[in-house]
């Protein structure tokens, strides 16, 4: 029999497993953690896990919702999620499995391009991206900002993992590439005197960073 002093869907208190859980998701979310700090980031935990009941199936179920949920929930502040979001998007990455990927002597116009699956696009409205920098580089978290314009930060790994933000236009190709593409597609959407050469200028510079599936 559970224990009659808890609704269904409540949180029970914190046993020996609930404490690993919460550990588990934490170490997920590094920066989130340390932007909010342990007091605030507990308390937005154990809010999180009793209005979400399957996050406490696993951590890889925590860790899919969490963003979601800071997403769509008006007490928290935007940022809380898209931080939460590149903290994923990190450790994603970091974990996705290594594929072979293309040269450049084998690209074509009509070949498809695929992204491989150690890399991730994360669409911000503020300055999360800054901040995760400035937690990783030590400095003292500082509540970021709106930005006039939204932007698509690219996360992925070689040796290492990296992060970089994009361009408009290379932002929209990326888009495209993940759901598979060419150079003769992207180019019909691209404008300017030369979007051929705009194209294959960035299709290049994914290739030579490991982008696309050989």
């Amino acid at each position: 029999m559970g224990d009659s002093r808890f609704a269904r869907g409540s949180v029970p208190p914190r046993d020996a497993g609930r404490e690993w859980l919460i550990d588990a998701v934490r170490a997920r979310f590094p920066k989130l953690a340390t932007a909010l700090g342990d007091s605030v980031f507990d308390t937005m935990l154990d809010d999180y896990l009793l209005r979400e009941p399957p996050a406490r199936r696993s951590v890889r179920e925590s860790g899919a919702r969490l963003a979601d949920y800071l997403a769509r929930e008006p007490q928290y502040p935007v940022w809380y999620s898209e931080l939460a979001r590149l903290d994923r998007a990190h450790v994603d990455v970091l974990h996705a499995p290594a594929r072979a990927t293309l040269r450049r002597c084998d690209l074509s116009l009509e070949r498809e391009l695929t992204l491989v699956p150690a890399c991730s696009l994360v669409e911000l409205t503020t300055q999360a991206d800054e901040l995760w920098h400035a937690i990783d580089r030590g400095e003292r978290p500082r509540r970021p900002h709106d930005l006039d314009w939204p932007r698509c930060v690219l996360v992925w790994r070689t040796a290492t993992v990296q992060d970089r933000v994009l361009d408009l236009d290379e932002a929209a190709a990326l888009r495209a590439a993940v759901r598979g593409t060419s150079v003769v597609e992207l180019a019909a959407g691209f404008r300017g005197d030369n979007p051929r050469a705009r194209v294959l200028d960035l299709v290049l510079r994914w290739i030579d960073a490991g982008l696309i599936l050989g």
